[in-house]
């Protein structure tokens, strides 16, 4: 295996080492990632490159870019056709849902801080905005099969140095906003065929209040004052199944102890480069309870005492730095 050194720390490169100094290794010195087909094309990246498009105005005709690319078969152009129509759908709901009122300050831009040991740590924010009444949010999005249901956790405290680099050029910044949103379509209304004229599989549609009352004003809009379809619309307002978000405002009590957690963990990476140690960290259940890592395959290989160039050169390829995780695990 070839080890590449690094000057400095990202963010993610720290998660996963808190998670498994194992994982770091393959990531972050050997360099490896999964082989990917098509992975601008995984929903979750998706949908974030539209958004990111539309925060730019930078906005182009995809479609026409998929028609037209002579490496794909015409099964390959349809299947990613679909998937283009899906994400515009999730991108287009979602913004009819929020209309967020803010001036967008940063897109993708990567921010660099310095901690008191001198280690230099990166991380690249979604969006940087600035409300109307003049303070700054860090917004991170990531599409997920199902949206929290109970308010989402801040139980990743590191996230706290996104705050941390981004308060150091606007000390307006106040805090996170997250949104989470569902690798779903919205399901279109329909009205019932036979029986009673009405939206069907009223009391399970699984779609949104702004598409249900949309639909009813276009395609019936005397149901509008029917006493079912009234109930459903308002617990579809009140329960939105397809977007969370929370709002997290950070305190200078939170930062100071995040930062000195995070120079702790960047001792300890420092220390795993130096004495070349990354152990393993099994998840619960042991190896079955890492069914989920993209690792999985070289780190078995490595504990049973396989070919392990062989699993490499099948399995693996160099790491793209550009490729970033746009997707949640669900619990």
């Amino acid at each position: 295996m070839t080890i590449q050194s690094m000057n400095s720390t990202s963010f993610t490169d720290l998660q996963v080492f808190g998670r498994c100094p194992r994982k770091f290794y393959y990531r972050t010195i050997v360099r490896i990632q999964p082989k990917k087909k098509a992975a601008y094309f995984r929903m979750g990246s998706l949908i974030h490159k539209l958004f990111e498009l539309a925060a730019l105005g930078t906005l182009y005709d995809m479609g026409a870019e998929i028609r037209n690319d002579p490496t794909l078969f015409a099964d390959e152009v349809e299947e990613r056709l679909a998937m283009l129509e899906d994400a515009t759908r999730i991108v287009t709901a979602y913004f009819e849902y929020y209309q967020d009122d803010w001036d967008i300050l940063h897109v993708e831009e990567t921010f660099l801080i310095m901690l008191g040991t001198g280690e230099v740590i990166s991380f690249t924010p979604d969006l940087v905005v600035r409300d109307r009444n003049g303070f700054v949010w860090i917004v991170d999005r990531k599409s997920t099969t199902a949206t929290p249901t109970d308010g989402l956790p801040f139980a990743d405290l590191q996230s706290l140095l996104y705050y941390s680099g981004v308060k150091a050029v606007y000390p307006e910044c106040r805090g996170f906003i997250f949104d989470r949103m569902r690798k779903k379509v919205p399901t279109q209304p329909r009205l019932t065929k036979t029986g009673d004229k009405r939206v069907a599989d009223l009391a399970r549609i699984d779609t949104t209040y702004e598409i249900l009352r949309s639909f009813l004003e276009t395609e019936a809009p005397d149901l509008l004052d029917n006493l079912d379809h009234r109930r459903r619309l308002a617990e579809l307002k009140d329960n939105n199944r397809f977007f969370f978000r929370e709002t997290v405002v950070v305190t200078d009590v939170q930062m100071a102890n995040v930062l000195d957690d995070v120079a702790a963990q960047v001792s300890l990476v420092k220390l795993a480069r130096e004495n070349q140690l990354f152990p393993r960290v099994l998840q619960a259940g042991g190896m079955h309870g890492c069914d989920s890592c993209e690792m999985l395959k070289i780190c078995s290989a490595e504990l049973l005492g396989w070919d392990t160039q062989r699993v490499l050169d099948e399995y693996y390829e160099p790491r793209d730095d550009s490729y970033k995780e746009y997707e949640v695990e669900d619990a």
